[in-house]
C-alpha cells in the first residue's frame, strides 16, 4: 500500500513524516521509521503547549534528520507524506481529522490512525479514499468498534487496511472451535499450553487484557484437521 511514499528516491529526495500528537508513543514510532530513510519530522500537539526546541534539536541529531518541527495542523496536513494520528481521544479531538483536513493532504499521502477511532471522521475518510484526495489509510481503530462489520465502508474500501478486522476474525475463529477442532494456545504459562481450545480467559493469561502489554499469542486453529489459520496476534480488547 505504501509504494514509494516512505522511502526517498533520486527524484524525490525528501520524506516528511507527520504526527498528530507527539508523546512517548509518537517518538518511539519516529525512531522505528528512521531506517526507511525519512528526512523530516513534523508534529502538531496541544496548541497551548510551547514548542520544545531543545528536545526537537536533540531528536533531529539523534536520528540524523534534517529537522524536527512543531507546526500547526494545516501545515501538518499539507506537508506530511505519511500522517500518524497518535493523539488522545475526547471531546477536544473528536473528528479532528475531518473533510477539511483530508482535503489539504497530498494525493500521494497516507493516513495512519493508531490512537482512537473517534479522532477520524469515517465518512470523510471513505470519501477521501474513493475520490483520491489521499493515497491510502492504515487503521488500527475505527469509530464504532467493536460493532464494525464487513459492510462498513472502510472495511470494503480497497485503499484502506484495517488490522483490527484481522484480529477480530481470528478471535471469532477461535470461538468457533468444535469437538473435531483444536487450537493450541501458547500463553507463556506452561500449565496452560496446549489447551484443547482457546477461550477469552486463555488470551487473558498473557497479561494483555485492556493493558496492551505488547506480548503475543501464537495460535494454530484447525477445523476438521485442516489448517485454516496460523499467526501471531495480539488480543484486541474493546477500547
Amino acid at each position: 500500500m505504501c509504494g514509494p511514499q516512505l522511502s526517498t528516491t533520486a527524484a524525490s529526495p525528501t520524506r516528511k513524516i507527520g504526527f498528530l500528537g507527539f508523546g512517548r508513543i509518537a517518538q518511539a514510532t519516529l525512531a522505528r521509521l528512521v531506517p526507511f530513510g525519512i528526512t523530516h519530522c513534523l508534529y502538531s500537539s496541544n496548541p497551548s503547549s510551547l514548542p520544545n526546541h531543545a528536545r526537537d534539536a536533540a531528536l533531529a541529531k539523534q536520528h540524523n534528520l534534517q529537522a524536527v518541527s512543531k507546526v500547526d495542523i494545516d501545515e501538518l496536513a499539507r506537508e506530511s507524506d505519511v500522517l500518524f494520528v497518535l493523539a488522545p481521544g475526547g471531546g477536544e479531538t473528536y473528528h479532528i481529522v475531518d473533510e477539511t483536513l483530508l482535503r489539504k493532504m497530498k494525493k500521494t499521502s497516507i493516513l495512519v490512525n493508531a490512537s482512537r477511532g473517534t479522532l477520524v471522521d469515517s465518512d470523510a475518510l471513505t470519501k477521501a479514499l474513493r475520490e483520491g484526495w489521499i493515497w491510502g489509510a492504515g487503521l488500527d481503530v475505527v469509530e464504532g468498534e467493536p460493532n464494525v462489520t464487513i459492510d462498513h465502508p472502510l472495511v470494503k474500501e480497497p485503499k484502506s487496511v484495517l488490522d483490527l478486522i484481522v484480529s477480530a476474525m481470528l478471535i471469532f475463529a477461535v470461538q468457533m472451535c468444535d469437538s473435531t477442532s483444536y487450537c493450541k494456545c501458547y500463553t507463556g504459562n506452561p500449565s496452560r499450553n496446549g489447551n484443547s481450545c482457546c477461550t477469552e480467559s486463555d488470551w487473558g493469561d498473557t497479561g494483555m487484557g485492556d493493558a496492551f502489554s505488547g506480548q503475543s499469542v501464537q495460535c494454530i486453529v484447525k477445523f476438521n484437521c485442516k489448517l485454516v489459520e496460523s499467526t501471531s496476534c495480539s488480543y484486541i480488547a474493546h477500547k
